[in-house]
């Protein structure tokens, strides 16, 4: 019973959120943990340092990273190798288009409608990616996931760094 009841949660998000990204493709029901949204957020980090957007992953994480960068469209974990994507950066780079100065609020929005239903968590991952991929500088952003990615505020101003 609690398979089939599973089962139509699962197509009623799917209809409700088509493009959703498919964390638990398994279908385990494991919410994805804010400690893997820091692995992949340092990975990013990491392959944004890199004139070619590569870094090599190391095994522990490797999972982590087609879990959640994968589907969400952040990279593409390889075999071994992370290959930062151009996705996420290039739409918020368009809306921003113009701007000076761009609010973790904008960022935000501009997320929600290219891809609605994220959990707010998911969206500071994509929002903090953009910012390194970016090299934008938000001063809340540079904290650890549990903070990091939590403490990303609507008004706080990103720039140039």
């Amino acid at each position: 019973m609690r398979g089939a009841f599973d089962w139509l949660c699962s197509q009623l998000l799917t209809h409700r959120y088509p493009g959703h990204p498919d964390f638990d493709p398994n279908g385990r029901g494991t919410a994805v943990r804010p400690a893997e949204l820091d692995t992949v957020l340092g990975v990013v980090d990491r392959a944004a340092q890199d004139k070619v957007g590569r870094y090599e992953v190391p095994k522990t994480d490797i999972a982590t990273l087609k879990k959640v960068a994968n589907p969400l469209k952040l990279g593409v974990m390889h075999e071994a190798a992370f290959i930062l994507g151009h996705e996420w950066p290039e739409l918020l780079n368009r809306r921003a288009a113009g701007r000076p100065q761009v609010t973790v609020g904008e960022a935000r929005r501009w997320v929600d409608e290219a891809q609605p239903g994220l959990p707010a968590l998911v969206q500071n991952l994509v929002i903090a990616g953009y910012a390194i991929a970016a090299d934008k500088a938000w001063p809340s952003l540079a904290r650890s996931v549990g903070s990091r990615l939590s403490a990303t505020h609507g008004d706080v101003r990103a720039g140039r760094e």
